[in-house]
C-alpha cells in the first residue's frame, strides 16, 4: 500500500468535523526516572492525558458535557534526538453526549483554557506516579514545588 492509499483510507475514518491538535510536553526532570521505570511511567502519561480531557470534556464551564475522541501518539525524542517525552493528540472539535445519541459540536477554534488543563495535567500525572512507584521518586515533590508548567499547545 502506498502511503497516498493509506492517507486516503485514514481521511475516510474522520468524523465531518474540526480537529484540535494537542502536545503534552512534561519535564525533562523527570527524564532519568522514565528511562528507568519506562512502562510504568509511560503508562501513568498517556493515564493522566485521558483522565485529563475526559475530565475536562464532561464538566459544565466549558459547555460540552460528553465524551471526547482521542487519538494519541507517544513520541519520545525531539527534532534532534534527546529524550523529550510528549504526548501529541487529534481531537474532534466536539463529544459524543454521555448517552451516546448526540454530537455535542464545540467552538471550532477554542477547546479548553491552556493554563487549566495544563495545571490538572501536571497534577493526574504527578499523583499518578508518587501512587504507583510508593515513595520511590524524591524528585516527584521537587517538581511539585517548582515552577514546571506542562507544555500543552493547541493548533487546528
Amino acid at each position: 500500500m502506498t502511503k497516498e492509499e493509506w492517507l486516503d483510507k485514514r481521511r475516510a475514518e474522520l468524523l465531518p468535523c474540526g480537529y484540535f491538535h494537542l502536545v503534552f510536553t512534561i519535564t525533562h526532570d523527570l527524564n532519568p526516572f522514565i528511562l528507568a521505570n519506562r512502562r510504568e511511567l509511560l503508562t501513568c502519561l498517556f493515564a493522566a492525558v485521558k483522565n485529563t480531557l475526559f475530565a475536562f470534556a464532561a464538566d459544565p464551564q466549558w459547555k460540552l458535557e460528553g465524551k471526547p475522541g482521542i487519538l494519541a501518539l507517544l513520541h519520545t525524542w525531539s527534532q534532534v534526538l534527546i529524550d523529550h517525552f510528549h504526548i501529541h493528540c487529534l481531537i474532534p472539535a466536539g463529544v459524543l453526549s454521555f448517552d451516546g445519541r448526540t454530537w455535542i459540536k464545540s467552538n471550532d477554534k477554542f477547546l479548553f483554557r491552556i493554563e487549566s488543563l495544563a495545571s490538572e495535567f501536571k497534577k493526574q500525572y504527578l499523583t499518578m506516579i508518587e501512587s504507583r512507584l510508593d515513595g520511590k521518586m524524591p524528585v516527584v515533590t521537587q517538581i511539585w514545588q517548582n515552577t514546571w508548567i506542562p507544555a500543552v499547545n493547541f493548533s487546528t
